[in-house]
C-alpha cells in the first residue's frame, strides 16, 4: 500500500464504562478483535475481552493480575503481546497466547537528589 495504512471504523460493540486503561486491536493473523481493559478502582486486574461481532458483545477471554494498579495498556502490533504499565513505574510484557508469566521489561528509575 505504498507505506499508507488504510483505516476504517470497526463495527465492534462499545467497551464497558468505568475504564482506567484500555488497549484494543485486531489480531493480524486471525482477524479477531481483542481488548485489554483495566477498570477504575481495580488494583491490578486486567480483563481480556474478545469481540463477537455477530452478537454485538465483548466476551471474556481471560484475566491477568498485575502486581499494582494499572496506569496504561498497549497491544503490540502483532496483537499477541500486551504491555502493562503500573502506577509504581514498572512495565510488564505478557504474551496473550498461552499461559506464560508476565516478564518485567522496565523498572522505575530512581532520580538522584
Amino acid at each position: 500500500h505504498d507505506g499508507v495504512w488504510s483505516c476504517a471504523r470497526l463495527a465492534a460493540p462499545a467497551l464497558p464504562e468505568g475504564l482506567a486503561a484500555v488497549a484494543a486491536g485486531r489480531h493480524p493473523a486471525s482477524g479477531r478483535v481483542r481488548a485489554a481493559v483495566a477498570f477504575a478502582g481495580d488494583e491490578g486486574g486486567v480483563s481480556l475481552l474478545e469481540a463477537d461481532l455477530d452478537l454485538g458483545a465483548w466476551l471474556p477471554a481471560g484475566e491477568i493480575q498485575a502486581p499494582a494498579a494499572v496506569s496504561h495498556l498497549s497491544l503490540a502490533p502483532s496483537g499477541e503481546d500486551l504491555l502493562i504499565s503500573t502506577v509504581d513505574g514498572r512495565v510488564f510484557k505478557r504474551t496473550l497466547e498461552g499461559s506464560q508469566e508476565a516478564k518485567v521489561v522496565a523498572l522505575p528509575r530512581t532520580v538522584p537528589g
